[in-house]
């Protein structure tokens, strides 16, 4: 009688797979997960600026395209030592791209705009008026879903990665130098103003989503001007107030706009049809 005998490396943890995994050999799968762990980025550059009503490969200048996919590849590369396995690092970072892109361009349909990092600071006034909105999908997130699972399921039948890599300072360390130059050169130095990269703020889709966030952030704080203090603050209001009576004998009118980009997602205002013209009640 012959017996079966199963060999499991050591600190290899076998999970369980509920799809057929394609007959390859171990070292053709190395080579697939590796070549995929490449492209993976720049199938979710394209799927989140699909989602933001943008084109990959038109809408930017090469140099936003390059800027956009180094995000992509800082964050595969951070999945990849917090989950040990190239196959898994592939998956999560289309499906974290997935899930941003989707909820951008819900803030899209919703508001106007992009996502900003300001939208961090108020996530409980978005949980209050959450319900007054639908969530149904169109077609253009229909079909960046459809993409993203059928890439899923394409890498999950692979052969599977049982064992996880080791964790190693050899490559830790390199590739945490190459993103603290990169965060350095972003955040710290005058680069991007020299390149003439600045936050799109008008259309809030140019840039891409990912360089727009970041160059956001970048600008995202508040400095107090030359000369500030305290003492000059409290002096500030009757020199000011003196200064305007003095050069102003009449006071200025003041014009009062109300934005109405908050009426069409009010309840009681649906069917309700703005009137286009700028002014309607002011003639010259």
């Amino acid at each position: 009688m012959q017996k079966t005998i199963t060999l499991k490396k050591s600190g290899a943890r076998k999970r369980r797979t509920y799809l057929p995994k394609l007959p390859i050999s171990e070292t053709r799968a190395t080579l697939i997960y590796r070549i995929l762990f490449i492209i993976t980025p720049l199938l979710a550059f394209a799927l989140v600026e699909m989602l933001n009503y943008n084109n990959a490969v038109t809408s930017f200048t090469p140099l936003q395209v390059c800027l956009n996919l180094i995000w992509y590849y800082l964050l595969e590369l951070a999945l990849y030592f917090i989950r040990g396995r190239v196959g898994s690092a592939v998956k999560w970072g289309l499906g974290v791209s997935w899930g941003i892109g989707m909820t951008n361009h819900y803030l899209i349909l919703f508001r106007g705009r992009t996502l900003f990092p300001s939208d961090f600071l108020t996530l409980r006034t978005a949980a209050n008026v959450a319900g007054e909105y639908s969530y149904r999908p169109d077609g253009m997130q229909l079909a960046a879903t459809v993409i993203m699972i059928a890439y899923v399921v394409a890498v999950c039948l692979l052969p599977p990665q049982w064992e996880r890599k080791k964790w190693s300072w050899k490559l830790f360390t390199p590739s945490l130098g190459v993103a603290a130059v990169f965060f350095l050169l972003f955040f710290q130095t005058g680069l991007l103003e020299k390149m003439n990269l600045e936050p799109s703020m008008w259309t809030t889709r140019g840039n891409g989503l990912a360089l727009n966030f970041s160059l956001c952030l970048r600008y995202s704080h508040m400095s107090a001007p030359d000369g500030y203090s305290v003492e000059a603050m409290a002096a500030l209001p009757d020199g000011l107030s003196a200064g305007v009576a003095a050069e102003e004998e009449e006071q200025p009118v003041n014009v009062i706009v109300i934005m109405g980009e908050a009426f069409p997602t009010c309840p009681c205002c649906r069917g309700w049809r703005p009137i286009r013209t700028p002014c309607p009640s002011y003639a010259d």
